[in-house]
């Protein structure tokens, strides 16, 4: 039965793409397949908006979302990428996560590379951003004079 496993994780992982990594990493996970998993997380970091658009990606645990968001290996052309994802994510959690998760995921964000005119017609006056408006001068500050606010 090992080696009948193992075959079938091979075939798998062959036909990992951003399409289903987010599903192939959640089977990968619940069987405890380690290598499945590793080539999920890679398709998904190697194509990460295509990937998000997955339903599964709904579904991530906010740790794996974190985890993807903070890898040097994340491949997105812009940081609207990663806080539209965040913001599809977060919309549709039931119940809302509470908002030490969504700082934590909002703290992933490059502030400070986004278009301006993206921030002041997107992030601004976006419900998620506004109750944890502190993590955006945080990052900002951090970017721009290397040092964090004082309290």
């Amino acid at each position: 039965m090992p080696l009948l496993i193992s075959e079938v994780e091979s075939l798998v992982i062959a036909r990992v793409a951003p399409n289903n990594a987010f599903g192939a990493w959640i089977l990968g996970d619940m069987h405890s397949r380690p290598a499945l998993v590793d080539a999920a997380k890679k398709s998904a970091l190697a194509s990460f908006a295509e990937a998000t658009q997955a339903e599964e990606f709904m579904q991530l645990p906010a740790a794996w979302l974190e985890e993807l968001l903070a890898s040097d290996e994340l491949a997105i052309s812009t940081e609207e990428a990663a806080f539209t994802a965040i913001q599809r994510w977060h919309a549709a959690q039931r119940p809302p996560p509470d908002n030490g998760v969504v700082r934590t995921l909002l703290s992933r964000v490059r502030w400070a590379l986004m278009d301006r005119e993206y921030v002041r017609e997107h992030v601004n006056a976006h419900p998620m951003v506004v109750a944890n408006a502190m993590i955006l001068a945080t990052a900002f500050q951090e970017a721009v004079f290397g040092a964090k606010p004082l309290p």
